[in-house]
């Protein structure tokens, strides 16, 4: 009879000591707290803002990281992050300040010194514009647009103007209402002012040659369908945002500062409607 009663005490005591220790135990261990990284927009409106959320946001769902989305006005409510990634006009004021906050910065679309970036590989859109062009065209019909209106369109040029001139491509510097030689069949434009200007030839047919270019906006995939473009060089702002997310979070656990490139596709009637494409020529749809 002693038997039994000294294993039930036995296990009654061994019981309380479990619930003791087990309440000390999970007590002892504060929450861990959720890193949140910020994106500060220019405007929250367009395919391309949504594309880059959406490509950062699967970058964070798999870093198990939190995304806050601000706008300028509420930029000061990035205070504390972990990180930030920058979509503005002008984001060095705004970089600035979170650096001295201590607060490690990704800035998107254009390269800023002391800063990581991330950008669609413009020198790899020039390439290929080029390269498409001649595989169309008889090189002696081709006309080379460079311009130097921005930054990517500047990268642009230098790949383009390296394969026309091993080429012997015709090269003319961009301007408004300028005249094309006579004999050109294909146009090569690196800006979306040139890109613009010569879709906006084609329709009133003043010319009628082919257009290769780059992204013409909300209106990309209605330009491809029509005709009035061949070929145009997109950037995946999904893609860039992805890296942007990881480029900010690898800066905060003691990356250096360097800048990283997306793939830019050379999206054509005959491609657009591929799946591996489809989010980057409709990007409001997926």
């Amino acid at each position: 009879m002693k038997k039994p009663i000294m294993i039930s005490a036995f296990c009654i005591a061994l019981a309380a000591a479990l619930l003791f220790w087990g309440f000390r135990w999970s007590g002892s261990i504060p929450p861990q707290e959720e890193k949140t990284y910020g994106l500060t927009i220019q405007s929250d409106t367009g395919s391309y803002v949504m594309q880059l959320r959406k490509g950062m946001q699967q970058a964070a769902d798999e870093l198990g990281v939190r995304l806050e989305v601000y706008t300028q006005s509420e930029a000061r409510q990035a205070d504390g992050l972990a990180g930030a990634v920058l979509w503005l006009e002008q984001p060095s004021a705004e970089a600035e300040r979170l650096k001295s906050l201590g607060i490690p910065v990704s800035i998107v679309g254009q390269t800023l010194p002391g800063f990581a970036c991330v950008l669609g590989d413009a020198e790899s859109a020039g390439k290929q514009l080029a390269l498409y062009a001649l595989s169309q065209a008889d090189k002696a019909h081709i006309v080379l647009l460079t311009d130097d209106v921005d930054e990517g369109a500047a990268a642009r040029s230098r790949a383009a103007l390296a394969v026309a001139k091993a080429e012997n491509v015709a090269i003319l510097g961009y301007l408004p209402d300028m005249g094309l030689p006579e004999n050109c069949d294909l146009v090569v434009t690196v800006s979306q002012r040139a890109t613009l200007d010569m879709i906006q030839r084609k329709r009133n047919q003043t010319f009628k040659g082919m257009v290769l270019g780059v992204d013409t906006g909300e209106s990309r995939s209605y330009d491809l369908e029509e005709g009035v473009i061949d070929a145009m060089a997109l950037d995946s702002p999904y893609a860039i945002g992805y890296l942007a997310l990881y480029q900010a979070y690898g800066l905060a656990n003691g990356d250096s500062v360097s800048n990283d490139y997306a793939k830019v596709l050379l999206a054509t009637r005959e491609n657009m409607y591929l799946s591996e494409n489809v989010k980057q020529v409709f990007p409001l749809l997926h």
